[in-house]
């Protein structure tokens, strides 16, 4: 995916398309995911940690 898709998600999901979000969110997860497998360890504990990372991560922006 190219970077200026990512950028133009970014600024749909800004003004508020939480679709945008989950685009982003969803084309990102297998990195997030495969990095917090390297300390953690335990696949369910580490697909917690990208999930709650996701959540606070879209609160915390869209304030």
């Amino acid at each position: 995916m190219s970077a200026k898709i990512i950028d133009r998600h970014i600024t749909m999901w800004l003004n508020g398309d939480e679709a945008a979000f989950k685009y982003i969110f969803d084309h990102y997860y297998p990195r997030l995911l495969s990095a917090s497998l390297r300390p953690i360890k335990n696949h369910q504990d580490a697909e917690e940690l990208v999930m709650n990372w996701g959540w606070n991560f879209q609160t915390m922006a869209t304030r």
